[in-house]
């Protein structure tokens, strides 16, 4: 009963906090861009990124040519090396996943019920690891943390993927707060 308080009492705390005016506010100034926190779980225990050190990270790839590829390269390397250590990789460099983790960032149109494409992108950011099904015993590589934004913006606005892996870093250090060693990004081009 008392866990199912603490529950209530933090969604409450939650809801009240998201919709405060300064939230408003801020929204109101980024019109064009949605953080979807309803996919970002919420973990008070066995956070599932916790102890979590090394990390493949796949840039998404941009169907707006080379220059715009090379700037989200850029950005997914800039803002990588603010959380930790980034080890650049050519192709077929298999460094970064032997490490078990692979952080995907992909983006893409949004389609309709209708398979129309929609004027919305959509941008994901998905940490993937090894696990063993214990019942089984099976090894799979199974997606354990994610979250997603949109923009009406298209790839040409690229905060979306910023937001992605701040909130990334958020969740990373809430999840290792007494981890001291950063953790290392293999980032392939």
């Amino acid at each position: 009963m008392l866990m199912l308080m603490e529950c209530l009492m933090f969604c409450l705390f939650f809801t009240v906090g998201f919709c405060e005016d300064s939230n408003l506010d801020r929204i109101a100034k980024n019109p064009g861009l949605l953080l979807n926190m309803q996919d970002v779980p919420l973990f008070l225990d066995d956070h599932p990124l916790t102890g979590l050190k090394i990390f493949a990270v796949v840039p998404p790839y941009s169907l707006n040519g080379q220059e715009m590829q090379k700037k989200v390269n850029a950005l997914v390397e800039t803002e990588f090396a603010s959380l930790g250590s980034v080890i650049k990789l050519k192709a077929g460099d298999v460094r970064g996943v032997g490490s078990g983790n692979m952080i995907l960032i992909q983006m893409g149109k949004v389609k309709s019920w209708e398979d129309r494409e929609l004027s919305i992108t959509r941008f994901s950011l998905n940490v993937e690891s090894g696990i063993v099904i214990n019942k089984t015993g099976l090894k799979t590589f199974d997606m354990i943390w994610s979250i997603n934004a949109f923009s009406e913006q298209g790839d040409k606005n690229l905060d979306p993927i910023k937001k992605l892996i701040k909130e990334f870093g958020h969740n990373y250090q809430f999840a290792n707060l007494n981890q001291d060693q950063k953790p290392i990004f293999y980032i392939y081009e």
